[in-house]
């Protein structure tokens, strides 16, 4: 299970292609 950090949920909001990279970031 992949779990987001706060700041990718804030950049959730802020940009949809920004979650693809926080995601991966993970």
């Amino acid at each position: 299970m992949r779990r987001l950090n706060s700041e990718c949920e804030n950049v959730q909001v802020k940009s949809i292609l920004h979650i693809n990279v926080c995601i991966q970031n993970d």
